[in-house]
């Protein structure tokens, strides 16, 4: 493994994402509906929350 990827990294692999560190939290929201946001400890932690939200939302489609 390579170590924790970067928020550059995460915006890649979710395009859909806007991804900033803010208040010492790692923050990611959808792009075309801001009031979705996530929040994780490191990035790797946010890759998880996302990957969690994506799961939990199949019926979002455009938004993964």
């Amino acid at each position: 493994m390579r170590g924790d990827p970067t928020l550059a990294d995460l915006e890649r692999e979710f395009p859909a994402w806007e991804c900033s560190e803010s208040f010492g939290w790692c923050w990611a929201q959808l792009r075309d509906n801001r009031d979705v946001r996530v929040r994780g400890e490191d990035t790797t932690d946010l890759r998880d929350m996302i990957r969690r939200w994506v799961g939990r939302h199949p019926d979002a489609g455009a938004s993964l």
